[in-house]
């Protein structure tokens, strides 16, 4: 059973927490935390557009090689082909 002197205790209790809550230290510190946040999610982000840009380079050399090596190939049978007739 809760007796009014816990009750008032609580209440002191939240009020006080209440006022640290708007101290000017712990708004700093929420300031500094959300812009820590925003720095690492923009840092992340470039991370990802510089590696999908790597990626995307690395798919078109990979395409430009098997374009060369199918030239190559075609070159070579057609060059043969040409030979036997």
């Amino acid at each position: 059973m809760t007796r009014n002197n816990d009750v008032q205790i609580k209440i002191e209790n939240d009020n006080h927490l209440s006022q640290y809550n708007d101290h000017v230290l712990f708004i700093y510190i929420n300031q500094r935390k959300n812009h820590s946040i925003a720095k690492i999610q923009l840092t992340a982000q470039q991370a990802r557009n510089d590696l999908q840009e790597i990626f995307n380079k690395k798919r078109q050399d990979f395409v430009n090689l098997l374009n060369q090596i199918n030239k190559e190939i075609d070159t070579n049978l057609n060059g043969n082909i040409n030979l036997l007739k």
